[in-house]
C-alpha cells in the first residue's frame, strides 16, 4: 500500500537517502545590510529557483472571461487572493541533517497588510504519488473536490497559524462534496501540535507568504520520506469564512453561494469563473494538478546604470558620491551589494578620473573619497557583481567621427579604465553607444572597435526601424541582431517605474511585465531597465530603487542579470541550471536611420544631425566659432572631421606627434574635449507623446542653443594643438639643437588665431596666453631619456568657461565652483593703495614683450608687471612682479595651478602626490 501511495514500484527497493538539510527561516531572518538607515533583512531570500514549482496569470491575463483569473469579491482584498508562484521545499530528514519541516510558499499578485485577518485562506493540496488514490472532498467547508486525490492538505490561515489536514485511513475515502473528512480517517493538526502545522509569515510589502508543516505530518500520511518529486499540488485561496453555515446558522464571509468556494487555483482557473453567464456549467471540481517535477519560468531583469561626468573639480564628484543628505553614487552600489545582485555600470574614463582626484582631506568624511570609491568598485568588479560596459572617453557623438578616431578614442578609454579598476572589455562586453545615437554608420563604427554587443531603445530604435509591433511584441526584449551587431534592448516604457513602488514593492506595471515573461515560451527575454547614475542623488528616488532592487531579490522567477552573463551563453533558458546560448532575432542588413532615446529623438527634431549641423530651430555645433574671451571670436568654424574646422586641424596635430606620453596628453585633451558632443539646452523637454505611428504630439519647434556645459567641452578642442608644438621642441632638444641656449617667440600654438607666447631650454617649455598673462602649461624634458611630462596646467580637465578666462572666486554663495581651472601665474586678489580689493586682473588682456630669455607681461592698466625669465641651461621659471600705480603700496596675491605629471594624477589622483613642503621661502610639491 506504502508504494502504491507513493506511486513507486514495488518490484524496485527504495534504497535512496532522504535528501540533506534544506532549511528556511520562516521570518524576516537575519540583517543582511543597511540602506540610508533602514535595516535590511533576509525575508525570502532564502528561497531558490529551484524551489519555484509554478507560475499563475494575474488577474486580466487569466483564461476566464475578459481575462478573469479570479472570482472577485470586491472587498477590496481580491488582488491579495491572486497567486502568482508557488514554491515547496523539503527541509530534510533530521536523521541526515535536515530540520524536519516541509516548506511552502506563495506569491500574490499584491498582498495587502493584514489581508490574512479576514481576507484570505491559502490551501495546498498534496498528492505523494498516486493522484487515483486519496481523498477527493476538500476541508473547510470550500464546497470544492478533487480529481487528484490527497493524503495530506495544509491549510495557511494568518500568520503563526494553519492546520495539516492528514489522511490516515487509506481505504476509506471521500468521494463527493460535503462529506466529513473525520468520518473517512482525516485528523487535523494546528500550530499547537508538535507534528502539524510550524509556522507561516506574511510580507505585504514583498507579497510572499511562506509556511511550514512538520515532515512527519507527510510520514504519517503514508509518504515513505525519500523524494518529494513524486508529489502533485493543487494550490487555491479562499476568503476567510468558507463555512456554509457557521456564522449564527449562516454561510460565513467567505462562502459563494452554490459554487465553489475557491478565488484563485493554479492550473484550475474555471473554477474561479465569476461571469455569471458561465455559472451554470460549473462543476467546482479540481481537475489539474502540479507535479513536484515541474519548474517554472525566470523572467530576467538587466539593470544598466549610466555615468558620464567631465573631470569636474573634486568637491563636486564627491557631492556625486555622496551629498552628505542619504544620496548620491554610493546609493547605487550599496542597494546591490546588500541584495547581491548584478549591476550593468557604464563609467566613462573621464568620469572615472574625476573621481580618482577627488580625495577628502586626512579629516574629511571618508565616504566621500573619490579614489576610496573606485576602488570599491574595482572590488565589486572583481566579485562579479558590477559588470562595466565598455566605453568612449566621454561619451562623444560617433556619427560626426571617423573610424579612426573612435578607435583611438576607445583605446585611451581602455587604458584608463585598466589602470583605475583593473579591468578591460572581453569579446563580449557590451558597448556603450553615446546617448543611444545610432544609424547604420554608427553600427558599422562599433563593429570595427571590435566589439559584438551594444544597446538600443525599444520605443525608438526597434520601433522606427521594424515597426511598433515588433517593438511591444516579444522581440523587443530580445538580443537583435541589427546589421551584425547583436543589440539588447532598453526597454524605456518599463524603465520609466524604476524609481515608483507600489506598498513598498515593485509597481503593478512591473510586476505584469515580468510575470508575463517569466511564463512565456520565449524564455530568451530580457527586461533592460536603464537609469542615469546621477538619478541616485535624489533621496527618495534612491529608497525607492532599494525597494525595487529588494522586491526583485526577493523572488526567485525573477533573475537580476548581467548583460555580459547572457552574452557569454551563463544564463539559463531551459530550466536546467545551466548556461545557455540565446538566440537572436536577426533583422539583416539595411539602412537605418538616425534615432537616439525617446527624449533626445524628440529634443533634436527626430535627428541629431540638426544639433551637430544646426537647423532652423537649432543652434549648429559645426558652424560655431567660439570666444577666445567674451566677444573676441576664433578664426575658424568648429568643423567636422570629415569637413575640416578647427576640429579637424587639432586633430591632425594630434595624429602628427611623435612621443608617446606627449601624444596620450593631447589625445586626451580632444577625447575629454568631445564630452556630449553638440548637446542642447531643451526647455519642451517633457512633451514626449507619440501617436501610434511614432510622431510626436507636439514636436519640438523651439529655437535652442548648444547648453553650456557642451559648449565648453568643445570650445577646448583647439587646445589639444599645443602638445604638437610641445612635441616639436622635445624632438629638437633631442637632437641638441637648444643646447646652451634659450628661446622666447610667439606662434598661435592653440588655432584660436592670435599668438601665444613661448619660453624654453633643452629641459623645460613654457606656455603663456593674454587672457591674465597666465602660464597655460608648462613641461619637463628628462635630459637622460628625453620623456617629457606635463608640470603645470591641466587642459584635460573641465574649464568653467567656454572662453580663454578663469574664474576670477572659488564658489558662489550656493557652493557652486566658479575657479574649475586654475593656471600659473593666476593674479587672484589685489588689494590698492586705499585698502580696496578687486578680482579684475584675473582675466584682463595683459601685453607681452621679449626679453630674449624672458618675457615682460603687463597688464593693460599697467599696474601689474611680472618679469619671467629662464636660464640656458637652468629648469626654474624666475618670477619677479612690481606693482605700480594703484597698486604702487597694494598686495597682490596669486595662484599657481601646479600639475607635477599631469598624466600620472589623471589615473592615480593624488595616491603618490606629496604634501606642501615650504623650505626657504619655496613651496615644493612632489609627485612620486
Amino acid at each position: 500500500l506504502l508504494e502504491y501511495q507513493n506511486g513507486t514500484n514495488p518490484r524496485i527497493p527504495d534504497t535512496g537517502e532522504p535528501p540533506p538539510t534544506g532549511a528556511v527561516v520562516i521570518g524576516r531572518g537575519e540583517a543582511i545590510g543597511v540602506l540610508d538607515g533602514v535595516t535590511n533583512y533576509q525575508q525570502f531570500m532564502d528561497w531558490t529557483a529551484d524551489d519555484c514549482i509554478v507560475l499563475d496569470e494575474y488577474e486580466g491575463v487569466g483564461s476566464n472571461h475578459e481575462g478573469g483569473d479570479i472570482y472577485k469579491a470586491w472587498d477590496g482584498w481580491d488582488d491579495s487572493r491572486d497567486i502568482v508562484a508557488f514554491y515547496a521545499r523539503d527541509g530534510g530528514d533530521p536523521g541526515n541533517g535536515g530540520d524536519g519541516k516541509f516548506y511552502f510558499r506563495v506569491d500574490l499578485f499584491d498582498l495587502q497588510a493584514y489581508a490574512e485577518e479576514g481576507n484570505l485562506d491559502i490551501y495546498v493540496v498534496i498528492d505523494i504519488g498516486n493522484p487515483a488514490q486519496g481523498e477527493m472532498n476538500l476541508p473547510d467547508e470550500v464546497d470544492t473536490i478533487t480529481s487528484c486525490r490527497w493524503e495530506v492538505v495544509v491549510a495557511c490561515y494568518q500568520s503563526s497559524q494553519g492546520r495539516v489536514y492528514i489522511d490516515l485511513d487509506h481505504d476509506n475515502n471521500t468521494t463527493t462534496w460535503g462529506q466529513d473528512l473525520s468520518a473517512y480517517g482525516v485528523i487535523s493538526r494546528d500550530q499547537n501540535d508538535a507534528d502539524g502545522f510550524v509556522d507561516a509569515y506574511f510580507n505585504s510589502e514583498l507579497d510572499s507568504v511562506e509556511f511550514a508543516i512538520s515532515r512527519q505530518a507527510l510520514l504519517d500520511a503514508g509518504w515513505n520520506g525519500l523524494s518529494a518529486t513524486g508529489f502533485n499540488y493543487q494550490v487555491f485561496t479562499t476568503k476567510d469564512g468558507t463555512c456554509n453555515s457557521c456564522n449564527g446558522g449562516n454561510p460565513g464571509p467567505g462562502d459563494i453561494g452554490g459554487r465553489s468556494d475557491v478565488r484563485d487555483a493554479i492550473y484550475n482557473d474555471f473554477i474561479a469563473e465569476d461571469y455569471w453567464v458561465a455559472q451554470d456549467g460549473l462543476d467546482s471540481i479540481l481537475k489539474y494538478w502540479i507535479p513536484a517535477t515541474t519548474r517554472a519560468g525566470r523572467a530576467k531583469v538587466a539593470v544598466v546604470v549610466h555615468g558620464n561626468q567631465a573631470i569636474q573639480p573634486g568637491s563636486v564628484v564627491q557631492d556625486l558620491i555622496h551629498d552628505d543628505s542619504g544620496a548620491g553614487y554610493f546609493r547605487l552600489l550599496d542597494a546591490h551589494e546588500v541584495f547581491r545582485q548584478p549591476l550593468n555600470l557604464h563609467i566613462t574614463p573621464t568620469l572615472a578620473m574625476a573621481m580618482q582626484w577627488a580625495a577628502v582631506d586626512t579629516n574629511g568624511p571618508a565616504w566621500r573619497d573619490g579614489p576610496s570609491f573606485n576602488q570599491r568598485i574595482a572590488s565589486l568588479v572583481q566579485s562579479n557583481l558590477v559588470y562595466l560596459l565598455a566605453s568612449t572617453f566621454s561619451d562623444h557623438m560617433m556619427p560626426y567621427f571617423t573610424s579612426q578616431y573612435n578607435q583611438d578614442n576607445e583605446e585611451l578609454a581602455r587604458q584608463v579604465l585598466y589602470a583605475i579598476y583593473g579591468w578591460q572589455p572581453r569579446s563580449n562586453t557590451v558597448f556603450w553607444i553615446p546617448e543611444q545615437v545610432v544609424d547604420d554608420d554608427v553600427i558599422s563604427k562599433v563593429l570595427d572597435l571590435g566589439y559584438s554587443y551594444a544597446l538600443v531603445d525599444q520605443m525608438t530604435h526597434v520601433f522606427y526601424w521594424f515597426g511598433r509591433n515588433e517593438a511591444l511584441g516579444d522581440d523587443g526584449y530580445r538580443i537583435n541582431r541589427i546589421n551584425g551587431l547583436n543589440c539588447f534592448v532598453i526597454n524605456d516604457s518599463a524603465a520609466d517605474y524604476r524609481f515608483e513602488n507600489y506598498d513598498r514593492g515593485l509597481p503593478l506595471a512591473l510586476r505584469r511585465l515580468l510575470n508575463r515573461k517569466a511564463r512565456s515560451g520565449t524564455q530568451d527575454q530580457v527586461v533592460t531597465l536603464a537609469a542615469w547614475w546621477e538619478e541616485f542623488g535624489t533621496d527618495a528616488d534612491a529608497d525607492a530603487y532599494d525597494l525595487n532592487l529588494r522586491w526583485l531579490a526577493n523572488h526567485p522567477w525573477i533573475r537580476v542579470v548581467s548583460l555580459e552573463q547572457i552574452a557569454d551563453g551563463a544564463i539559463d533558458i531551459t530550466g536546467d541550471d545551466a548556461g545557455d546560448i540565446w538566440g537572436v532575432v536577426d533583422r539583416g542588413s539595411a539602412t537605418r536611420s538616425k534615432v537616439a532615446h525617446n527624449w533626445l529623438h524628440h529634443a533634436t527634431e527626430e535627428n541629431y544631425d540638426n544639433w551637430y549641423l544646426g537647423s532652423q530651430y537649432e543652434e549648429g555645433l559645426s558652424t560655431s566659432r567660439f570666444e577666445i574671451t567674451p566677444g573676441v571670436k576664433v578664426t575658424q568654424e568648429y568643423g567636422m572631421l570629415y569637413t575640416g574646422g578647427i576640429v579637424s586641424q587639432a586633430w591632425d596635430a594630434v595624429n602628427g606627434m611623435s612621443s608617446t606620453g606627449l601624444q596620450r596628453l593631447a589625445r586626451a585633451v580632444f577625447h575629454a574635449s568631445t564630452f556630449e558632443t553638440a548637446f542642447h539646452n531643451q526647455t519642451n523637454e517633457h512633451e514626449l507623446l507619440r501617436y501610434s505611428t511614432g510622431d510626436y504630439v507636439y514636436e519640438d519647434t523651439n529655437y535652442m542653443l548648444i547648453a553650456e556645459f557642451a559648449r565648453r567641452a568643445q570650445s577646448q578642442s583647439r587646445l589639444a594643438a599645443i602638445y604638437e608644438h610641445v612635441d616639436q621642441w622635445a624632438a629638437d632638444a633631442d637632437s641638441g639643437y637648444y643646447d646652451g641656449s634659450v628661446i622666447a617667440t610667439n606662434a598661435d600654438v592653440d588655432l584660436d588665431g592670435e599668438d601665444e607666447f613661448l619660453l624654453f631650454n633643452d629641459r623645460l617649455m613654457a606656455v603663456f596666453g593674454r587672457c591674465g598673462g597666465r602660464i597655460i602649461g608648462v613641461w619637463r624634458r628628462n635630459l637622460f631619456n628625453g620623456d617629457v611630462v606635463q608640470m603645470a596646467g591641466n587642459l584635460v580637465s573641465y574649464p568653467g568657461t567656454s572662453t580663454e578666462e578663469e574664474g576670477a572666486y572659488n564658489v558662489e554663495t550656493n557652493g557652486e565652483v566658479v575657479a574649475c581651472r586654475t593656471s600659473c601665474l593666476k593674479d587672484w586678489w589685489a588689494v590698492d593703495t586705499n585698502g580696496q580689493g578687486t578680482l579684475q586682473y584675473v582675466n584682463m588682456d595683459f601685453a607681452f614683450t621679449n626679453l630674449g630669455d624672458g618675457w615682460l607681461i603687463v597688464s593693460t592698466d599697467g599696474c601689474v608687471r611680472k618679469t619671467v625669465t629662464l636660464q640656458a641651461d637652468g629648469c626654474d621659471l624666475e618670477v619677479t612682479y612690481e606693482l605700480t600705480g594703484a597698486l604702487s603700496n597694494g598686495t597682490l596675491y596669486v595662484r599657481n595651478g601646479l600639475s607635477p605629471d599631469l598624466w600620472g594624477l589623471l589615473l592615480y589622483g593624488q595616491t603618490y602626490l606629496g604634501a606642501e613642503n615650504h623650505t626657504g621661502g619655496v613651496m615644493y610639491l612632489v609627485n612620486t
